[in-house]
């Protein structure tokens, strides 16, 4: 482990234990000091995905999802100069990114980065592979909120070959199936 990372992580875990103990005030020091430090690290080397997915979660477990944006935003800016825009890690903090936007049924902004960490992934593995398929089942779900009804049933049915019908897949599926079919 560099140096570099060493403190970064060092706020990290001083500032989650200081949440889980009651002291928000010493949790956002740390956690702030972190946030900085993550900026700082895009300049010096390139951080895995896991920095800053660990420092964006605990932000998201504190309900501050501008600070959990921020950081991902932070790791999106960095990867998309330093990275191929086909590098599983930039796959992981669209993913990730779209994830938080879903949370919040902030499906217009969801959207592109799903299709972008889809792509990614769909490139990456040389075909459909079964850890796409529930991203895929997010798409849907945004384009069918979206009155995209057409475009929601085609990804439905090319999630399917994903991965084989399990009953969890054949419930998700059925159920986005209803909504689509009942929305148009």
């Amino acid at each position: 482990m560099q140096s570099t990372d060493l403190f970064w992580t060092t706020y990290v875990d001083l500032g989650t234990n200081a949440q889980k103990l009651g002291h928000p005030e010493i949790a956002d020091k740390m956690l702030g000091a972190a946030l900085e430090e993550s900026r700082r690290l895009g300049h010096l080397n390139l951080p895995p995905p896991p920095v800053f997915n660990r420092l964006a979660s605990t932000f998201y477990a504190q309900n501050d999802l501008k600070k959990a944006e921020a950081v991902y935003k932070s790791a999106l800016a960095t990867y998309e100069k330093r990275l191929t825009e086909d590098h599983p890690h930039l796959g992981n903090i669209l993913l990730n990114l779209a994830e938080l936007y879903f949370s919040q049924a902030k499906y217009a902004l969801a959207e592109p980065l799903y299709e972008r960490s889809l792509a990614i992934e769909e490139k990456r593995c040389g075909g459909l592979h079964p850890r796409m398929y529930r991203r895929m089942l997010k798409l849907a779900w945004i384009f069918c909120c979206q009155g995209k009804h057409n475009e929601a049933y085609w990804l439905l049915k090319r999630s399917k070959e994903c991965c084989d019908e399990t009953a969890e897949t054949t419930e998700q599926s059925a159920t986005l199936a209803m909504q689509i079919g009942a929305a148009t």
